[in-house]
């Protein structure tokens, strides 16, 4: 547990390097025009199914589980550490939840990853997460495995396909559009602009792309001289930029990066030349982009894509084999946003709570622990609010028929207000729980 919080105030120190760079963050907004939307069959899909859950009854099942993970791969330092990310969790969540986890190193190669799936599919996996190398190609695939009864969780990007259980990410979409907002801005609309994308073929890349082209169309005075790949590489991604510097000079505005490890290279390869770096629309929250930004005060808009999402991805997984509802689209970008507003409130990280506060979860009276005891008296108090109070018998009323508990002048409003209020009141005691358990 110590490991733990010693990782949060690391997160925590970084979050502070990071605020006093020279740095914008980009939000994924999600206004859309109605010709961004009917041209992207991703935009459609990912706004539908954000207001959609899975009810994964069907693959409930006892664990332990054994979790197909069809990964992107060691091609570069995300992805390895992704991969990390991956084993470490596994182990956090013990071979009682995760009996075996079955790996495939795709080599960010959607002709290797088809066959690799169709591999892991033959060993009987309870779930299979998937790292889509091809929008395309991995289609038929995912189709497959939820036919065979597998269920899959997209992680980090997404197929030409709706049958699968959920995604994992974020809307690739508004995050490419929201570094060339940045960009378009921050030049006052006018100016000569590269672009540095992932790797083609790749929907994370291609979408992110997409999104950053129509939204540069919107600003007649930007001019995209150049767009060539990076392959997510730091080294490639400064091959590319010294050629561009031999091209174009001194005569480039902003760069538009789809990945940090490439604005690494870009950075690089100026510092090389000894030349002033332009705006970078493209940077991450990572340790290694961050401390470029710091050192050479980089102006940049920056988005985040952690390649700790494959957490997310497990859990979404195992839920799934729990039978719970799992939201068809999980946005990580929320869990970073609650970061942020905690280190605004509290100004400085939060310690380990008080070693008095934790023994409360252990303690027991006559051999039974304290929880059940709290557990029964909860359950008491709303038994007798339900049934012995007039608020819950409008409770009652109010779910049983809304139309006749308004006719009948019920306030509903208030009725309604008042379990949301006491749900909100004991998720927080269910947190505190929680907490108890650290």
């Amino acid at each position: 547990m110590k490991k733990r919080f010693q990782f949060i105030n690391k997160m925590a120190t970084g979050l502070a390097i990071l605020l006093a760079a020279t740095a914008f963050q980009v939000s994924a907004n999600d206004s859309f025009t109605d010709a961004e939307i009917s041209a992207s069959p991703y935009l459609q899909s990912v706004l539908k199914r954000k207001n959609e859950n899975y009810d994964a009854t069907e693959f409930r099942k006892d664990g332990p589980y054994r979790i197909a993970l069809a990964a992107q791969g060691t091609s570069n330092s995300w992805s390895a550490l992704f991969d990390e990310h991956a084993n470490w969790y596994a182990e956090q969540l013990g071979s009682s939840v995760v009996g075996e986890l079955l790996y495939a190193d795709a080599q960010a190669s959607a002709d290797k990853q088809v066959p690799q799936v169709e591999d892991l599919l033959a060993q009987e996996p309870d779930a299979l997460i998937l790292v889509p190398m091809g929008a395309a190609a991995l289609t038929a695939p995912v189709e497959r495995a939820m036919a065979q009864g597998v269920p899959v969780i997209l992680c980090a990007s997404s197929v030409e396909t709706d049958n699968f259980v959920t995604e994992v990410g974020t809307n690739l979409y508004a995050s490419g559009a929201g570094l060339a907002e940045y960009l378009a801005k921050r030049l006052n609309g006018k100016g000569k602009v590269l672009m540095m994308t992932g790797i083609p073929g790749v929907s994370t890349s291609d979408i992110m792309e997409a999104g950053g082209k129509a939204t540069f169309k919107k600003y007649p005075g930007i001019e995209l001289i150049d767009v060539q790949p990076g392959n997510w590489s730091t080294a490639e991604a400064k091959r590319v930029m010294e050629t561009w510097l031999v091209k174009h000079g001194s005569g480039v505005d902003g760069i538009w990066s789809g990945g940090a490890q490439m604005s690494q290279g870009i950075v690089s390869a100026y510092l090389d030349k000894g030349m002033k770096i332009p705006p970078i629309g493209g940077g991450e929250f990572a340790n290694g982009f961050l401390r470029q930004a710091v050192e050479n005060n980089l102006e940049y808009g920056a988005w985040q894509y952690p390649n700790a999402m494959i957490v997310l991805c497990m859990d979404a997984a195992i839920n799934t084999l729990r039978g719970r509802l799992v939201p068809r689209f999980i946005d990580f970008a929320s869990l970073f946003i609650l970061q942020g507003l905690s280190l605004t409130i509290t100004t400085k990280p939060i310690g380990r709570s008080s070693k008095d506060f934790l023994l409360l979860y252990s303690q027991k009276f006559l051999e039974v622990p304290i929880i059940v005891y709290f557990f029964g008296l909860v359950t008491l108090l709303i038994a007798f609010l339900l049934n012995m109070t007039v608020f819950g018998k409008h409770v009652y009323a109010v779910g049983g028929n809304l139309t006749v508990a308004e006719l009948s002048g019920i306030p509903v409003k208030k009725i309604r207000y008042g379990v949301y209020g006491i749900c909100s009141l004991l998720a927080a005691v269910t947190g505190l729980l929680w907490l108890m358990r650290m």
